[in-house]
């Protein structure tokens, strides 16, 4: 655990925000707090956390606004926590770039396990070798590929697949170019094996990595990194 993240919990209940901070803090982070948005953002400012962990009712500035403003001006990954569970709210937090939603109740044990996670996908320190897509990791020395720090098991063509494609984000490729790539001008076989691969990678990956795009063939998005 590095002991210099510093993570900002913005909580208008004292009880809950007292919880959190000594909870967080046992877990090896340097914790901080604030009891309303306002206060919140000018701490954020100040102290550049690399964590927030947002209560959305609050007075004087709400979860929502906060996240806004922190969003002007920064990337840092923010987790939302509140007792509006309904969908639409949910999808307005994401909207406005949440990188995570806890709905109240919560274990502490997973609140922790999220905020390991949210971490884990933000953190800056990729090394040379590796490609990082979302939570899929490619390490180019080892001929691995880890989904949520999980290894895959890929065959040597999939592996392929996913590296020139990760290496060519945004590009569209079409089935005979992947093909040309792959297996060479000189391979004659049906095209349709491009399409079984990526069926393959898909079922191998939770995630869409792989976008079909209709009438043109396959590419990896650099915007869908989440």
């Amino acid at each position: 655990m590095d002991k210099k993240i510093k993570i900002l919990i913005v909580e208008d209940d004292e009880s809950i925000r007292d919880i959190l901070l000594a909870f967080i803090q046992q877990n090896g982070y340097l914790v901080m707090s604030a009891a309303d948005g306002m206060a919140g953002y000018d701490l954020f400012v100040r102290e550049a956390p690399q964590l927030v962990i947002l209560d959305i009712m609050m007075p004087r500035m709400n979860g929502y606004d906060l996240l806004k403003k922190i969003r002007e001006i920064s990337d840092t990954p923010v987790i939302l926590l509140t007792a509006l569970g309904r969908e639409q709210e949910q999808a307005r937090g994401f909207d406005l770039l949440a990188d995570d939603y806890i709905v109240k109740p919560f274990s502490h044990t997973i609140l922790i396990k999220r905020i390991e996670a949210v971490l884990r996908r933000n953190r800056p320190d990729t090394p040379p070798d590796m490609i990082r897509h979302g939570d899929v990791q490619l390490l180019r020395n080892s001929c691995e590929i880890r989904f949520r720090d999980e290894l895959i098991d890929f065959t040597p063509k999939e592996y392929e697949l996913i590296k020139f494609m990760l290496e060519n984000q945004d590009h569209v490729f079409t089935r005979n170019h992947l093909l040309d790539i792959l297996w060479g001008e000189e391979y004659y076989g049906n095209e349709k094996i491009i399409d079984n691969h990526i069926k393959n990678i898909r079922k191998k990956l939770d995630c869409e990595l792989i976008q079909t795009v209709w009438g043109m063939g396959y590419k990896i998005s650099s915007k869908n990194t989440k």
